[in-house]
């Protein structure tokens, strides 16, 4: 019995000096760990430069090593800078942010498909982290609402696991229509403005479906809202969005020689929408059980066709 105590004591006085050494590090979820400190734990990996820690904090300071031993990285590529379309988390495999260190700061490019386990031990060995995702202070930056890195990091990392699916129909009829366009390029445009995009899908037939959204059938009745940034005119971006919709017309895929508008061609492979269904407001004009109605669109969001889902 005294050996089992003793052994006991000498465990717990392990993962006591352990986590000593992690809390003065300073590790976070969003630390930055470099590929070369990891050499000796992970195999050459060509193209990543950094693991960013993917792990909540109350798992990475969690007293018992028993329980919690591992924790988990993503992989992370430098780029020369942030494409506007790849920071907000639509795209569902690629993400992109900035991270700061003093006065340097580094753009980099998320994978979320590269992701490693490795001992939660290794935070007490490794060098401090020099860089670490935070979002900017709204005190600090006027524009801080569209440089919440950390918030896009880990909203976009819990979508990997919330992310609802759309029909593959309605997915395939929103190409073919025309209107996907519309999100991926017309408002793309328009990202200092533009938070966000977010969809109602509904059956457009008298019998209501009950199953998941995913596995819906046609025919689709839709609606859009468009979420703006405080300094922005949301009413200026719903007219544009009408004008593609409803106005501007588009070639016929069946017709070359025919122009036909988005929605009356969206008709025609059962989606359809209406102007009265559309709508924009400023963030601080959305609350939180009007959007439960609604699904944030991701630039592609397909069942089955996951070939289209890298964002090449």
């Amino acid at each position: 019995m005294q050996n089992l105590k003793d052994e006991l004591i000498t465990v717990e006085s392990l993962d006591t000096a352990l986590l000593d050494e992690i809390k003065k590090r300073e590790w976070w979820q969003g630390s930055l760990i470099p590929t070369t400190d990891l050499s000796n734990w992970l195999e050459d990996d060509k193209g990543v430069d950094w693991w960013v820690i993917a792990t909540q904090p109350c798992n990475i300071y969690n007293p018992d090593f028993h329980k919690v031993p591992v924790f988990e990285v993503v992989a992370a590529c430098e780029i020369t800078e942030c494409l506007a379309r790849m920071v907000k988390g639509d795209d569902p495999r690629l993400l992109h942010l900035e991270v700061q260190a003093d006065s340097e700061i580094k753009a980099l490019q998320i994978e979320i498909q590269k992701r490693k386990w490795l001992p939660r031990n290794l935070l007490a060995k490794l060098s401090a982290p020099k860089f670490h995702i935070r979002d900017t202070e709204p005190n600090n930056d006027a524009n801080w609402p569209k440089k919440t890195w950390f918030d896009n990091f880990v909203g976009w990392m819990a979508r990997s696991y919330t992310r609802i699916a759309l029909p593959d129909d309605f997915n395939l009829a929103l190409k073919k229509s025309k209107i996907e366009d519309i999100f991926k390029e017309k408002l793309a445009k328009h990202h200092d403005q533009l938070y966000g995009i977010y969809l109602v899908v509904d059956q457009d037939s008298d019998d209501e479906w009950l199953g998941r959204l995913g596995d819906m059938p046609p025919p689709y009745l839709l609606e859009i809202m468009l979420v703006t940034y405080e300094d922005s005119d949301p009413e200026s971006l719903k007219n544009e969005l009408v004008q593609h919709l409803f106005e501007k017309k588009v070639s016929d895929p069946d017709d070359k020689d025919k122009k036909l508008i988005r929605a009356e061609l969206a008709n025609r492979y059962h989606v359809r929408i209406i102007k009265q269904a559309i709508s924009a407001k400023t963030m601080a004009g959305v609350n939180l059980l009007e959007l439960k109605r609604y699904v944030r669109y991701s630039y592609v969001d397909h069942l089955s066709n996951s070939s289209e889902a890298t964002g090449d």
